[in-house]
């Protein structure tokens, strides 16, 4: 996973979003060097699944969960 600052994400978001994508992997956006947000890429299939209603509860609980297993 790549990582990037804010202010480079600023500065070039359409090739980091593009570089994300072509490679199919995550990146990881800081700030004063702590994660701030996580670029995942996605395709048609993953949006047309996220739009189910019984899919997003799903997502929804497991990020909840994974969020729950997360130190302070």
């Amino acid at each position: 996973m790549k990582s990037y600052t804010l202010t480079q994400l600023k500065a070039d978001a359409s090739r980091i979003i593009r570089n994300a994508r072509a490679t199919h992997q995550e990146a990881l956006v800081t700030t004063h060097g702590k994660p701030m947000v996580l670029l995942v890429p996605v395709t048609e299939e993953d949006v047309a699944w996220t739009a189910m209603p019984m899919v997003r509860t799903r997502l929804a609980r497991a990020l909840r969960e994974r969020q729950g297993r997360r130190s302070p």
